[in-house]
């Protein structure tokens, strides 16, 4: 970096005002709407389709998951390993931008592939489904990683003054609450879109999360953009240091504060699993009721996460203790 770059980025630090716009701050944010939507389908709904409506014996879709499993824990840290690096595209385009403009199309058009199932006989002939499923399974993952870990490595190099992440959380915050709200309801309102017919709906569902996912992950590649002063950063001797991929995962693990959060997440992300799957089967089985049925439930759920917002704001303010908030706040789940 000559001495013009560093001058820039030591401004970009020290100058209290952004040179981001604000529909950049937008835009970045807007992020959270496709990650969560896909997430939430994929979470919500995979398990009930494939046993209930496509009628897949529960033990291959047992096995076509653990192989998922197994990749996506080897997926993720192998594809942030490779593409943290210079590439040639980087001095003009920068490092993370052309990966995520690479990912979005095949991310998000492959949650329409996992629900549109071939009209095969899951009973007489189901090897072909469990293909389908665990193909559909590894490409959604390999692009839902390598969009998502550009996106949020980008993120604390293009906000990097205080002032910017708390501007940034003021527009990221609320959409965040967004996307919740609209992950987890809006592929509902499709499951009985075709009365009598499980499988088409579902397959529209497919295809409207889909889509309405593309519409946002193309108006956040704007806020994803990468300036001549992160590009150079790049090309700095700190930035091009790299660590053996096997250290640095040792060099992790010996954080405690780490594998605690590890811990919770892991944790919490199995509750949320059990509680979502699982309310799909108790409305349709146990209560026989619509998916209207099912929209309120969930949204009353929705409701009591957002209730208990301010309680847990102003504990935080009380303790001044992130750490013990997060300890108390995970176990009290």
């Amino acid at each position: 970096m000559n001495e013009t770059d560093h001058k820039s980025s030591t401004l970009e630090v020290e100058h209290p005002k952004s040179r981001h716009s604000k529909w950049t701050f937008l835009s970045n944010a807007l992020f959270q709407l496709p990650s969560t939507m896909i997430s939430a389908v994929q979470q919500g709904f995979l398990l009930f389709y494939y046993e209930v409506v496509i009628r897949l014996n529960v033990w291959l879709i047992f096995l076509a998951l653990s192989i998922f499993t197994v990749y996506n824990a080897i997926n993720d840290p192998v594809i942030g390993f490779l593409v943290d690096r210079n590439m040639r595209f980087t001095r003009k385009w920068g490092r993370r931008f052309p990966w995520i403009v690479i990912g979005i199309i095949p991310w998000t058009m492959s949650v329409y592939l996992l629900f549109s199932v071939p009209d095969i006989d899951a009973s007489a002939n189901p090897w072909p489904i469990v293909g389908w499923l665990l193909i559909s399974l590894l490409v959604l993952d390999t692009f839902s990683t390598l969009v998502n870990i550009n996106v949020g490595a980008l993120r604390p190099d293009k906000f990097r003054t205080e002032e910017e992440r708390r501007v940034f959380s003021k527009y990221y915050t609320p959409i965040d609450i967004l996307a919740i709200i609209l992950g987890m309801l809006l592929p509902a309102l499709f499951i009985d879109f075709i009365p009598g017919d499980k499988k088409a709906s579902y397959q529209i569902m497919g295809g409207a999360i889909a889509i309405v996912s593309l519409l946002f992950a193309l108006l956040a590649l704007p806020g994803n953009r990468e300036d001549k002063i992160i590009i150079d950063r790049y090309f700095s001797t700190d930035y091009n240091k790299r660590m053996n991929f096997f250290k640095a995962s040792k060099e992790a693990l010996k954080l405690k504060s780490f594998v605690v959060f590890f811990i919770f997440a892991t944790c919490y992300g199995i509750t949320i699993a059990i509680i979502v799957i699982n309310m799909i089967y108790l409305t349709t089985f146990v209560l026989q009721v619509s998916a209207v049925t099912y929209l309120l439930i969930l949204g009353t759920y929705l409701a009591g996460t957002f209730i208990s917002i301010p309680f847990w704001l102003k504990y935080l303010k009380k303790i001044n203790d992130n750490k013990k908030a997060f300890i108390v706040g995970g176990l009290a789940y």
